[in-house]
Protein backbone atom coordinates (compact mmCIF):
# COMPACT_ATOMS: atom_id res chain seq x y z
CA UNK A 1 0.00 0.00 0.00
CA UNK A 2 1.61 3.21 -1.11
CA UNK A 3 0.39 6.61 -0.03
CA UNK A 4 1.99 9.99 0.43
CA UNK A 5 1.09 12.96 2.59
CA UNK A 6 3.33 15.30 0.58
CA UNK A 7 1.00 15.37 -2.43
CA UNK A 8 -1.71 16.94 -0.25
CA UNK A 9 0.50 19.73 1.12
CA UNK A 10 2.08 22.86 -0.32
CA UNK A 11 5.78 23.47 0.31
CA UNK A 12 5.16 25.78 3.30
CA UNK A 13 2.93 23.14 4.90
CA UNK A 14 5.59 20.46 4.33
CA UNK A 15 8.19 22.67 6.05
CA UNK A 16 5.81 23.35 8.93
CA UNK A 17 5.00 19.68 9.36
CA UNK A 18 8.67 18.64 9.27
CA UNK A 19 9.35 20.85 12.30
CA UNK A 20 6.79 18.88 14.33
CA UNK A 21 7.91 15.38 13.38
CA UNK A 22 10.24 13.27 15.50
CA UNK A 23 12.87 11.33 13.50
CA UNK A 24 13.56 7.73 14.54
CA UNK A 25 15.82 5.03 13.11
CA UNK A 26 15.04 1.30 13.25
CA UNK A 27 17.12 -1.73 12.33
CA UNK A 28 15.89 -4.81 10.46
CA UNK A 29 13.57 -6.95 12.57
CA UNK A 30 12.71 -4.28 15.15
CA UNK A 31 9.09 -4.09 16.19
CA UNK A 32 7.62 -0.62 15.79
CA UNK A 33 4.47 -1.57 17.66
CA UNK A 34 2.54 -4.69 18.66
CA UNK A 35 -1.07 -5.70 18.21
CA UNK A 36 -3.07 -4.54 21.21
CA UNK A 37 -0.50 -1.90 22.20
CA UNK A 38 -2.01 1.53 22.83
CA UNK A 39 -1.18 3.80 19.90
CA UNK A 40 -1.26 7.56 19.38
CA UNK A 41 1.23 8.15 16.56
CA UNK A 42 1.26 8.31 12.76
CA UNK A 43 4.42 7.12 10.96
CA UNK A 44 5.95 8.46 7.73
CA UNK A 45 8.56 6.21 6.13
CA UNK A 46 11.46 8.25 4.79
CA UNK A 47 13.75 5.29 4.03
CA UNK A 48 13.34 1.55 4.44
CA UNK A 49 10.32 -0.69 4.69
CA UNK A 50 7.74 -1.60 7.33
CA UNK A 51 5.43 -4.63 7.26
CA UNK A 52 2.05 -4.65 8.93
CA UNK A 53 1.35 -8.18 10.15
CA UNK A 54 -1.72 -9.82 11.66
CA UNK A 55 -1.15 -12.84 13.89
CA UNK A 56 -3.10 -15.85 12.58
CA UNK A 57 -1.69 -18.54 14.92
CA UNK A 58 0.89 -18.63 17.71
CA UNK A 59 3.75 -18.64 15.16
CA UNK A 60 2.20 -17.39 11.91
CA UNK A 61 1.31 -13.97 10.53
CA UNK A 62 -0.50 -12.64 7.49
CA UNK A 63 1.15 -9.65 5.85
CA UNK A 64 -1.53 -6.98 5.51
CA UNK A 65 0.61 -4.23 4.00
CA UNK A 66 4.15 -3.13 3.23
CA UNK A 67 5.05 0.55 3.51
CA UNK A 68 8.12 1.99 1.81
CA UNK A 69 9.72 5.39 1.42
CA UNK A 70 7.18 8.19 1.04
CA UNK A 71 4.24 6.33 2.56
CA UNK A 72 2.52 6.66 5.93
CA UNK A 73 0.52 4.46 8.29
CA UNK A 74 -0.86 4.43 11.84
CA UNK A 75 -3.48 7.04 10.99
CA UNK A 76 -6.27 5.45 13.05
CA UNK A 77 -4.33 5.83 16.30
CA UNK A 78 -3.64 9.47 15.46
CA UNK A 79 -7.36 10.19 15.05
CA UNK A 80 -8.48 8.25 18.13
CA UNK A 81 -6.12 6.70 20.63
CA UNK A 82 -6.71 2.99 20.97
CA UNK A 83 -5.17 -0.46 20.67
CA UNK A 84 -3.22 -1.29 17.52
CA UNK A 85 -4.99 -3.81 15.28
CA UNK A 86 -1.78 -5.48 14.05
CA UNK A 87 2.00 -5.62 14.45
CA UNK A 88 4.39 -3.27 12.61
CA UNK A 89 7.80 -4.86 11.95
CA UNK A 90 10.82 -3.25 10.30
CA UNK A 91 11.49 -5.19 7.06
CA UNK A 92 14.58 -3.13 6.07
CA UNK A 93 16.64 -0.60 8.04
CA UNK A 94 14.33 2.41 8.25
CA UNK A 95 14.24 6.11 8.97
CA UNK A 96 10.78 7.11 10.11
CA UNK A 97 9.22 10.45 11.03
CA UNK A 98 6.64 10.29 13.81
CA UNK A 99 3.65 12.58 14.23
CA UNK A 100 2.27 12.33 17.76
CA UNK A 101 -1.33 12.98 18.70
CA UNK A 102 -0.12 15.95 20.78
CA UNK A 103 1.64 17.50 17.76
CA UNK A 104 -1.47 16.89 15.64
CA UNK A 105 -3.62 18.66 18.26
CA UNK A 106 -1.22 21.62 18.06
CA UNK A 107 -1.56 21.65 14.26
CA UNK A 108 -5.36 21.64 14.50
CA UNK A 109 -5.29 24.64 16.86
CA UNK A 110 -2.53 26.69 15.22
CA UNK A 111 -2.61 25.70 11.53
CA UNK A 112 -6.12 24.62 10.49
CA UNK A 113 -5.29 24.52 6.75
CA UNK A 114 -2.46 22.06 7.44
CA UNK A 115 -4.77 19.99 9.64
CA UNK A 116 -7.36 19.84 6.83
CA UNK A 117 -4.68 18.75 4.33
CA UNK A 118 -3.50 16.00 6.70
CA UNK A 119 -7.06 14.86 7.35
CA UNK A 120 -7.74 14.76 3.60
CA UNK A 121 -4.70 12.51 3.11
CA UNK A 122 -5.79 10.30 6.00
CA UNK A 123 -9.38 10.07 4.70
CA UNK A 124 -8.15 8.97 1.28
CA UNK A 125 -6.10 6.20 2.91
CA UNK A 126 -9.03 5.11 5.08
CA UNK A 127 -11.35 4.96 2.05
CA UNK A 128 -8.81 2.90 0.09
CA UNK A 129 -8.28 0.57 3.06
CA UNK A 130 -12.04 0.10 3.45
CA UNK A 131 -12.40 -0.75 -0.24
CA UNK A 132 -9.53 -3.26 0.01
CA UNK A 133 -11.10 -4.82 3.12
CA UNK A 134 -14.46 -5.15 1.40
CA UNK A 135 -12.88 -6.86 -1.63
CA UNK A 136 -10.89 -9.17 0.68
CA UNK A 137 -14.04 -10.14 2.61
CA UNK A 138 -15.87 -10.81 -0.66
CA UNK A 139 -12.98 -12.97 -1.84
CA UNK A 140 -12.87 -14.91 1.43
CA UNK A 141 -16.64 -15.47 1.40
CA UNK A 142 -16.32 -17.22 -1.98
CA UNK A 143 -14.22 -20.06 -0.52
Amino acid sequence: ASNSIARYLNSAQVESLLRLLEPRHFELGAQLFAEGQLGDELYLVMRGQVEIQLRTTAHHYKRLAVYGAGSFFGELALLKQGPRAAHAVIAAPSDILVLSMQAFERIKQQQPALAIALLTAICDVLVNNQRWSTRELQRLSEW
